[in-house]
């Protein structure tokens, strides 16, 4: 006599029930190899079409009162990671003495790429006198940080006369693509001998001004903060 199997015993299984437990484990394996491949995935990277091509379409040009806005953006982005010892740096005070002081009565100049405002130049020289009897601080390009120039006129005008660097502010999405460059170069171009004032503390800039030419001439205190500058001198180029 043969026992008919007990329920639950392996044998009384139907094949059906069989074939999906065997089949489950496959499907959960495929699952989470989908979810590792999605988490891995790199995001995408640069247009490779893009890259080191700022300084293709790189235009200087005149500073117009329509520009204020944007060259104040600039500057502020630029002088407060160069000025970190500065308090309220890019803000207050001190962006109101920009507005109504500095852009308005220096020689400035925008330098643009495809059309956007990345950088700002302002130049002293005979007859620019500050109203309110002070430089400004300006951060300049360099690998590429800044600058701080603090000062009220300088001799002459023309192409050997020379000039004061009151001010030169790269965006930081600009910074080392030969923007600040062009600017020393477009000065020098116009006045000869450049001077201009740097903060001790900034190394950057002081490194970036040395590669473009420029020589301690000497240094003085800041009394507002404190603060050491160094007077920096370029000659004019000799034929």
């Amino acid at each position: 006599m043969i026992t008919p199997p007990r329920t639950g015993c392996p044998a009384a299984r139907s094949p059906a029930r069989l074939r999906t437990r065997a089949l489950a484990p496959t499907r959960t394996r495929t699952r989470t190899r989908t979810r590792t491949r999605r988490e891995i995935a790199a995001p995408p990277g640069p247009d490779p079409a893009t890259v080191g091509a700022m300084t293709d379409h790189l235009t200087i040009r005149p500073y117009t009162p329509a520009d204020e806005d944007a060259a104040v953006r600039v500057w502020a982005r630029a002088a407060r990671p160069a000025h970190p010892f500065v308090p309220d740096e890019g803000t207050g005070v001190r962006e109101r003495k920009m507005r109504e002081v500095y852009l308005v009565h220096a020689d400035n100049w925008v330098a643009e790429i495809d059309g956007r405002a990345v950088g700002v130049l302002g130049l002293l020289h005979s007859g620019t006198a500050l109203p309110d009897g002070s430089g400004t601080e300006a951060a300049a390009p360099g690998t590429e940080t800044g600058a701080e120039t603090r000062t009220e006129t300088s001799a002459g005008s023309g192409p050997e006369a020379g000039a004061e660097i009151g001010g030169l502010f790269v965006a930081p999405e600009a910074q080392g693509r030969g923007v600040g460059r062009a600017l020393v170069a477009h000065a020098a171009a116009r006045h000869g001998a450049l001077t201009l004032e740097v903060y001790e503390k900034n190394t950057a800039a002081r490194e970036f001004y040395a590669r473009t030419g420029f020589t301690e001439q000497g240094r003085r205190d800041d009394d507002e903060y404190g603060e050491v500058l160094l007077r920096l001198v370029r000659p004019a180029a000799t034929a």
